[in-house]
């Protein structure tokens, strides 16, 4: 999963089948902050619009995690997505109160 965001879509959110999600500076191109998952895989991740500083990441363990990417030691929290199989999407509401996501089936 990538997703652009923060102040001016200044950074880039991404998550990859290595078990990492990153944080990188879209100016430089430089790594900013890193944390890995243990054994799982990232399948979509997008910024909170209402803040410069959350994204959300959907995983193939059928949970949500919102980073708060001012420290990425651990995700701000999970939640357990109501799905039988991998999410394919998920999304903020533009208020940043709702949170969705879906899955193939």
């Amino acid at each position: 999963g990538l997703a652009v965001g923060g102040a001016n879509d200044s950074r880039l959110f991404s998550g990859a089948r290595d078990w990492t999600v990153r944080l990188w500076d879209v100016e430089t191109g430089q790594e900013t902050a890193r944390n890995n998952i243990h054994q799982n895989v990232v399948s979509f991740a997008c910024w909170v619009p209402t803040s410069e500083h959350e994204v959300v990441q959907a995983s193939e363990d059928l949970r949500l995690r919102v980073w708060d990417t001012r420290d990425m030691s651990k995700p701000a929290q999970v939640f357990e997505a109501a799905h039988n199989n991998i999410m394919t999407c998920c999304d903020v509401a533009a208020d940043g109160r709702t949170l969705v996501s879906s899955s193939n089936g």
